[in-house]
């Protein structure tokens, strides 16, 4: 269904679900099927994140020398702005750690064989004798009604 077609809804409706279907698509795909669909529906915006992937290749030495100078030497100033953003990323990493250790330390995060088992501790038990009517105390007596001259007339008499 065209949804550009009818009168009724706005443009700014229109805007508001195309930004719900990129905030899903970037929330539910990995980044990499996630930059293929990006790619072909924003050009624009593909060519700038291009450019800024290889600004950082081009100076990816030059920020680890940065970062090992900060983490060797915490008061060590660059710029204002670099040192904020930097202790923001250094609590964050420190965060993202400490979840990590307190998630191994969780013993329901241990993976055991046991538990892996569905049913391995089940009892099996008999099958119920199939002699037996589920409907009252008689029995059912198995007479040959499926063999291979069912359809055929009995000559007994």
């Amino acid at each position: 269904m065209d949804l550009s077609s009818n009168p009724i809804i706005s443009e700014e409706c229109l805007q508001s679900r195309s930004d719900i279907d990129q905030m899903t698509l970037s929330l539910l795909m990995n980044k990499h099927s996630y930059n293929k669909i990006f790619s072909k529906q924003d050009p624009d915006k593909n060519h700038e994140l291009k450019e800024y992937r290889e600004k950082v290749e081009k100076f990816r030495h030059q920020i680890i020398e940065i970062t090992k100078d900060k983490l060797a030497d915490p008061e060590l100033q660059i710029t204002n702005t670099i040192d904020d953003v930097f202790e923001g990323y250094v609590k964050a990493i420190i965060q993202h750690l400490e979840q990590k250790e307190t998630e191994q330390a969780n013993k329901f995060n241990t993976f055991s064989q046991d538990e892996d088992t569905m049913f391995g501790n089940v009892i099996d038990e008999p099958s119920p004798t199939l002699n037996k009517s589920y409907w009252g105390k008689h029995t059912v007596v198995k007479q040959g009604y499926l063999k291979n001259n069912f359809f055929e007339k009995s000559t007994k008499k």
